[in-house]
């Protein structure tokens, strides 16, 4: 009875590790059907990847073209075709290498020549090198092409618009329509099921992703793949016995790729399974047609009639890797791994597993059960006697090494604690020691503020005197000339009454009516004078109310210069400062607060002067202290330049560059607030989008250099910020920037 209960149980032994091996076996090829699914995604991934970085390039392309106005030179080459329906790039010249652009063709009654579709044209030509990169680093690309919702089609690589041209049937196949934003809200790639290419003959896939131009749809960029980069997949990724298959399926049914152990690569493009494939598979694309969820990528694994089916979705694409095993195979498999050996080690456990039963109850499960009792004291705390628990010697050092375990722990905690205790006092102190620290930041900080507002009023207070000295200097000549001629013509007109009381008209009293009459000439001269260059002060006095207007340049320049200069009247050597003008009668108007930018002027000039005193009063050379003047238009770049220059002291190298940092001056101490480049800066670069570049060599010269956009011309001066400075040499010229 006992051999019948061993061999019945030894069967059963059989039976059940041939089902959990049989188990394990389908998980295995699951898994490794998983496992390539992952690969082909990833396959796939470069080609979406790449689809997405072309189309945020595109929409940045479109984005650039209107703040900047880019053109393309290929937009000019553009042309009809004979019967003028359509309009394409066939006569390029010779000079253009067509392997490096695509062709563009659309229809003709479409505008366009004019923007926005002349925008979308130009940005689909601009996007050339990207489809040659992409092109290039792809593996087994076709052809990389957009299409656009508005009429017309830029097709890489190129090819003569009477084999590849735009229908309007394009906007019905798959790869525009499913593309479309009804069709694909999330925007992601999308890719078709096999087709064949026109051109090539050969059988390719499509990855489309539509192109929006701020949220508005506008067309699909498409790259297409050969289907011999699948074919390859599925070659080097098969395994298995002799008689099973791999499949890549598409939405609907279709195949892709098929592979079997011979190495047979069939049904390309079918829409149609084997026979015995259509009623498992039936469930896998019912999957297919459902919205795909990232949490499932897997399929259960199907039992056939005579196969089992392993299937796992593909991420980026509407498709699912199918692998079918016959059962016939499994079975021989399974066979061979556990039939005799399984019998055998049944047989053999059977008869010694009372012995081993008894010796691992004796060796393992007693001791074990005993050091479990052991811990459970030790962690309450409770002190007992290891050797009178021990009931085997062997397990003696784990007991010792338990008790020596919960020892160490009650000291780490005291030490633990100890030290959580010393950390609470020490970030006391420190939070202490930082909010004193705080405190006098503030301080600091308010002190600066303080200082920082005397300066500006020094600076204020400066300026002012400045002008009071030109205005009083200004008004004394023509006074002058006022009083002395007021003078005269009293005693003149003494003369023509003794004269008249004789009541005869000589020569000598005509002579001194016409005399009279100069005399009042000058006084009527000099006073117009008087009062135009009150009104120029008071213009320049008065606090501006940051509102921009056309301004000639030259009369602004003219006037900050005649203003500055008289500034410095009655000063050492002021007399000899020759003023050079060289002023550009042609220039345009130009956008820009008057007031503050005749100040920077001023300023310019006023530390000008300052230089030419300080280098001429103690220098005795036959050179002229020196002012020039320059204005010129530069109509390519549309702005006007300004140039300001001396022959005084110059500026150090080492001080160039931070002469427009707030406060800091080259002047000696209580002479200048450092105050006046700076503002000067802000005025030009941030108040009237201009740029303002310093170069100066000491002893020798300085020269600012300021650009300002003429009418109309703002947008284009960012633009051209770098053609501005390199005209300049880079050791020499600094900017604020620097």
């Amino acid at each position: 009875m006992s051999y019948v209960a061993i061999i019945t149980a030894a069967a059963l032994v059989f039976i059940g590790d041939y089902s959990s091996w049989q188990s394990r076996e389908i998980y295995a090829y699951q898994t490794s059907i998983n496992r390539r699914a992952v690969s082909l995604d990833r396959l796939l991934d470069e080609v979406s990847h790449a689809l997405v970085a072309l189309r945020s390039t595109a929409e940045r392309t479109l984005i650039l073209q209107k703040k900047m106005n880019i053109e393309s030179t290929l937009f000019g080459k553009i042309s009809l075709s004979e019967d003028g329906k359509r309009f394409h790039l066939d006569g390029l010249g010779e000079n253009i290498d067509r392997g490096m652009i695509g062709n563009i063709s659309g229809m003709a009654d479409i505008s366009w020549k004019e923007p926005p579709l002349s925008d979308e044209i130009k940005m689909a030509l601009n996007l050339n090198p990207f489809f040659q990169m992409l092109s290039n680093s792809l593996t087994d690309v076709s052809s990389i092409f957009y299409t656009s919702a508005s009429g017309f089609r830029h097709y890489y690589p190129w090819f003569h618009s009477s084999e590849k041209f735009y229908y309007p049937n394009l906007l019905e196949k798959d790869f525009f329509h499913l593309s479309r934003p009804e069709q694909n809200p999330t925007g992601k790639p999308v890719w078709t099921g096999t087709y064949l290419g026109r051109t090539t003959g050969q059988l390719i896939l499509s990855c489309s992703a539509p192109l929006f131009d701020e949220k508005c749809f506008i067309g699909v960029l498409t790259i297409n793949i050969g289907i011999q980069h699948i074919k390859s997949f599925v070659e080097k990724m098969f395994f298995g016995g002799a008689s099973s298959s791999m499949f890549v399926i598409a939405r609907g049914g279709r195949i892709i790729a098929s592979r079997d152990k011979k190495g047979d690569i069939i049904n390309i493009g079918h829409k149609t399974f084997p026979r015995f494939m259509e009623k498992p598979m039936e469930g896998v694309l019912h999957e297919l047609e459902k919205p795909h969820s990232p949490k499932k990528n897997a399929f259960s694994p199907i039992e056939g009639e005579n196969h089992w089916f392993m299937a796992s979705r593909i991420k980026n694409a509407p498709w699912a890797l199918v692998y079918v095993l016959p059962k016939r195979d499994l079975a021989l498999d399974a066979f061979e791994a556990t039939g005799n050996m399984i019998i055998i080690v049944v047989l053999t456990l059977s008869l010694f597993l009372v012995i081993i039963q008894v010796l691992i109850r004796r060796e393992f499960v007693v001791p074990a059960r005993q050091l479990v009792s052991h811990i459970e004291n030790e962690s309450l705390g409770q002190k007992s006697n290891i050797r009178a628990k021990v009931s085997q010697e062997a397990w003696l050092p784990w007991f010792n090494s338990i008790s020596d375990v919960f020892a160490e722990n009650k000291t780490l905690i005291k030490s633990l604690e100890t030290h959580i205790h010393t950390l609470d006092e020490r970030v006391k102190e420190r939070t202490k020691l930082l909010a004193r620290k705080n405190r006098q930041l503030e301080k600091a900080l308010s002190d600066l503020k303080v200082a920082q507002e005397q300066i500006v009023v020094q600076e204020k207070l400066a300026s002012l005197g400045s002008l009071t000295a030109g205005i009083a200097h200004e008004m004394k000549n023509p006074l002058n000339f006022i009083v002395n001629f007021s003078e005269v013509s009293e005693e003149l007109i003494d003369e023509i009454k003794e004269d008249l009381s004789g009541k005869v008209k000589t020569p000598e009293v005509l002579q001194t009516m016409e005399d009279l009459k100069d005399n009042l000439r000058f006084i009527n001269d000099h006073g117009h004078r008087a009062d135009n260059i009150i009104r120029s002060m008071l213009m320049h006095s008065r606090e501006s109310d940051g509102n921009k207007r056309p301004t000639n340049l030259n009369d602004l320049i003219e006037e900050s210069a005649a203003l500055a200069l008289s500034g410095f009247r009655g000063q050492e050597r002021v007399s000899d400062i020759k003023l050079v003008k060289q002023f550009d009668d042609n220039i345009p108007l130009s956008n820009v607060v008057a007031e503050d930018l005749g100040r920077v002027f001023m300023n310019l000039i006023n530390n000008s002067c300052y230089a030419l005193i300080e280098k001429f009063k103690s220098l005795e050379t036959k050179e002229l202290p020196t002012i020039w003047l320059k204005t010129e238009f530069n109509a390519g770049k549309n702005h006007i330049l300004v140039e300001v220059k001396d022959n005084g002291t110059g500026i150090p190298t080492k001080l160039r560059r931070k002469i427009f940092e707030p406060f800091y001056t080259t002047k000696p101490v209580g002479q200048g607030t450092g105050l006046g480049l700076s503002l000067s800066y802000d005025i030009v670069v941030q108040q009237n989008k201009g740029t303002m570049m310093v170069d100066s060599q000491e002893g020798e010269y300085t020269t600012f250099v300021m650009t300002f956009p003429a009418m109309g011309g703002e947008a284009e001066l960012d633009e051209n910020q770098d053609d501005i400075e390199d005209d300049f040499d880079d050791e020499s010229l600094d900017s604020a920037s620097a």
